[in-house]
């Protein structure tokens, strides 16, 4: 399943830098969600709206802009303070983020260096976009709501969780950075 969906073609999809989406080192229900992204493909409430359904069409996490791939993983005020969460806890760590999803998802394949520095931010990217998916679903399906400073914990604490089952972080380093983020995150 994994090349055959490596090899697919879209209508309608520029040639999308599959490699960044797909790799080994992150989950594959989460490289599966992130191909989905890349093309267009998972169920936001402007596809819905456009297939017919009666929505009102916010998105869930910021409650004032129309719910779109791109809004929620690239535009939401939410997103957005996830993401300064994690860059400045990870200071010294690149994130290339564009305009929009697709320009992010691109950057990602160009602008993120080889080694560990690589390795993690390739790893945020992917984590961050499945941690917004997921509160935007637990939101819906489950009236839960939860802050960005929570999402960013859960990130970074999968991060290093990969880091140490990847062999790229051993659990004393990863255990001292986890608490030190948690101090950041938290006071």
């Amino acid at each position: 399943m994994y090349r055959s969906l490596l090899d697919i073609k879209c209508p309608g999809v520029s040639n999308f830098p599959t490699v960044s989406v797909w790799r080994k080192i992150v989950p594959s229900k989460i490289c599966f969600f992130m191909w989905s992204v890349a093309h267009n493909k998972i169920l936001m409430q402007d596809r819905m709206k456009r297939q017919g359904w009666n929505l009102a069409s916010r998105c869930e996490l910021c409650c004032k802009e129309e719910e779109t791939a791109n809004h929620l993983l690239a535009e939401c005020t939410y997103t957005k303070q996830v993401w300064n969460i994690i860059k400045r806890i990870c200071r010294h760590l690149r994130f290339p983020l564009g305009n929009n999803i697709d320009t992010t998802l691109k950057n990602w394949l160009v602008d993120i260096p080889d080694g560990m520095e690589g390795w993690f931010s390739y790893c945020a990217l992917h984590v961050v976009s499945w941690f917004i998916w997921i509160e935007r679903n637990s939101r819906i399906f489950n009236g839960d709501m939860r802050d960005p400073d929570h999402t960013a914990g859960k990130t970074l604490k999968s991060v290093v969780g990969w880091g140490v089952a990847n062999r790229k972080i051993d659990n004393r380093s990863a255990a001292s950075w986890l608490r030190d983020c948690s101090r950041q995150i938290h006071g």
